[in-house]
């Protein structure tokens, strides 16, 4: 079996946060690390930029949302900046997920997601790579 993916979620929702945590933990090939904030993802980045091999973020948290920590992620000089993004949110409008993508996020997930599916959408839109 190969390594798992590792996948840095990041969501201020503590229920979705739980939820979303729990549901892809449930998946072998994946291993979760949580955070409750861009701060502390920009934290657990800053520790080991190698450490992750996707990231999700909440479109909408307070103080840094998805999108202005998708783009401080990019702009590192470090293997982070590479790291896929894809960006869950509520608002999900067709030009609204245009607007992430164009934005640089591989991916969208919809909320509320489907906490079966969950894992597998997430594989499949970083294998899209």
């Amino acid at each position: 079996m190969s390594d798992p993916l590792r996948i840095l979620y990041v969501d201020d929702d503590d229920d979705v946060r739980q939820i979303a945590t729990l549901s892809l933990r449930l998946d072998p090939s994946l291993h979760v690390v949580d955070a409750a904030s861009a701060q502390q993802a920009l934290t657990l980045v800053d520790a080991d930029p190698t450490a992750f091999d996707a990231f999700v973020f909440d479109v909408m948290m307070p103080g840094m949302g998805g999108i202005e920590l998708m783009q401080r992620m990019a702009g590192r000089g470090d293997r982070a900046a590479t790291v896929p993004v894809i960006l869950m949110t509520a608002r999900a409008q067709a030009s609204d997920i245009e607007g992430y993508l164009a934005a640089g996020a591989r991916g969208v997930i919809v909320k509320p997601f489907d906490p079966m599916r969950l894992a597998a959408d997430l594989r499949a839109i970083v294998a899209e790579g």
